[in-house]
């Protein structure tokens, strides 16, 4: 944040920082209530919605270590949520992608989740539901553009 920050924009970094944790909470509870997946392994099955990655980007992505994102993977073969295959380019390394049981495991978190939340934003009146869902595409959009630049 730039010193120039007005109160207005520090009152929204201080929303953002406590709904983060909250919404964080309520995933890893939908993913051990319904036996989805866990939130590391979330983290990366989304990540590989993109496409196939080298395992080293999975890792980067999901800000864990190579060494971990190895045991994590494993469990996802070992579950058939995740398939290795060597890159034509260098075998040396791995490229990830999901499996159609990857992908269905994120479709039921995505459901569980969506209704949790959907639980909560009930309370709203219908004009504060639109304003909360505008702003998350926006910030959405704002963060993929910003990663698109770099």
């Amino acid at each position: 944040m730039t010193p120039a920050a007005t109160e207005v924009e520090r009152e929204l970094v201080r929303s953002i920082l406590s709904v983060l944790p909250q919404l964080g909470r309520i995933a890893a509870g939908v993913g051990r209530e319904h036996h989805t997946v866990t939130p590391q392994a979330g983290k990366l099955l989304f990540a590989l919605r993109r496409g196939p990655l080298r395992s080293g980007e999975v890792a980067d992505i999901c800000m864990l270590t190579r060494p971990a994102i190895t045991e994590l993977v494993d469990g996802l073969v070992e579950l058939g949520h995740v398939r290795r295959d060597e890159t034509p380019d260098d075998r040396r390394a791995v490229l990830l992608s999901l499996t159609p049981s990857g992908r269905r495991a994120i479709e039921r978190f995505e459901d569980r989740f969506a209704e949790a939340i959907q639980a909560l934003l009930v309370h709203l009146d219908p004009r504060a539901r639109d304003r909360v869902r505008a702003a998350f595409i926006d910030l959405e959009h704002a963060l993929k553009e910003q990663r698109d630049v770099r």
